[in-house]
């Protein structure tokens, strides 16, 4: 299976959240196969992109999660379920065989409980485990040491696989409600340019190709008129306007309404 890639900080994923989720699936299935005994997380850490825990015989049974356990404490571990000391039994090749598939069912459940724990994607079991010497595959991860008496086993979990766990677990952010602002004030700062208008006419192509210095043109507005205020944009004038000099230029002194 390829799991797509997300960003997520390393350490985020060596957290309380991820440390109680694992520590709650061990505490379930120690429940559900030991009558005295269960299993204790005693470590968790993180390691970045391209750092590999150490060598060992890694197994993934289900989708992501890698578990490295020795023989011995995998002895131990079906020794516990049986409530029998397997260590100083004399096994037949039939009971050797019974107990292996009992040990490979064992480590299917924890791996099982592990995943439904963080929320990772459920994929029936495999026929066999996978056996890798890249649990976490190359994109960081965290691994959790868990120990009983007399057995210890490490649990790999890769980061891509509980970006959405350690995700879910991220505060919500906190947004400033926004005041709603009338529309003439939001519109209040924006800059209109006015222009004055003495007039118009309509004239044919003909005519203003003829015009010429001294040639006369009526407009369509009188002189006591003044000039009309028209704002950029807008086709009629605003306002009408009385003209007078001002020692900075003309000056606009608004008459009517609109001309």
């Amino acid at each position: 299976m390829t799991l797509g890639v997300s960003w997520l900080p390393v350490e985020v994923a060596a957290r309380e959240p991820v440390r109680a989720a694992i520590k709650a699936a061990l505490l379930q299935w120690s429940a559900a196969w030991f009558t005295s005994q269960s299993l204790d997380l005693t470590r968790l850490r993180a390691y970045r992109p391209n750092e590999t825990p150490d060598e060992g015989r890694w197994l993934r049974f289900g989708c992501s999660i890698a578990l490295s356990i020795a023989p011995s404490s995998l002895e131990r571990l079906a020794s516990w379920a049986l409530d029998a000391p397997l260590d100083l039994l004399e096994l037949t090749p039939n009971d050797q065989t019974v107990i292996t598939n009992l040990q490979q069912a064992m480590l299917s459940d924890l791996s099982t409980q592990l995943e439904e724990a963080l929320g990772i994607e459920e994929r029936p079991p495999r026929d066999k485990p996978e056996l890798t010497d890249r649990p976490l595959g190359g994109l960081g991860g965290v691994t959790a040491s868990i120990s009983a008496t007399g057995m210890s086993a490490k649990i790999a979990v890769p980061l891509q696989a509980i970006v959405p766990f350690c995700q879910k677990q991220l505060p919500t952010p906190r947004r400033k409600a926004l005041r709603p602002v009338r529309r003439e004030v939001a519109v209040g700062s924006a800059k209109v340019r006015l222009r004055a208008e003495l007039g118009g006419a309509d004239i044919t192509m003909a005519d203003l190709r003829r015009l010429s210095p001294g040639d006369v043109v009526v407009l369509d507005r009188l002189l006591e008129d003044g000039p009309a205020i028209v704002a950029k944009g807008m086709a009629e004038p605003i306002a009408g306007a009385q003209m007078s000099e001002g020692e900075r230029g003309m000056i606009l002194t608004l008459q009517s309404d609109g001309a």
